[in-house]
């Protein structure tokens, strides 16, 4: 049995692998634009919800936890969780 050919608006008669082709030829170039657009779109969410910097001002120390337990008022009153 031979393939029915595929007819267009304009009357063009198309087999059905030569329709396959036309589909491939349109829609490769399209996911390949997918594909860019997605990685563009993950480029863009790494910049803006990116690693905060942690640098220290110029002229102010980094303190450990203990250093700043011990730089705490002594004496005050430990904060208490409301419920």
């Amino acid at each position: 049995m031979t393939p029915s050919p595929l007819k267009t608006e304009t009357e063009q008669t198309y087999t059905k692998s030569q329709v396959e082709r036309l589909v491939a030829d349109t829609t490769e170039p399209l996911y390949a634009q997918i594909q860019r657009l997605r990685q563009k779109l993950k480029l863009a969410a790494r910049r803006k919800h990116g690693a905060p910097s942690e640098k220290t001002p110029n002229g102010q120390e980094v303190m450990d936890f203990n250093e700043a337990m011990e730089a705490t008022v002594q004496g005050a009153p430990e904060p208490t969780a409301d419920v």
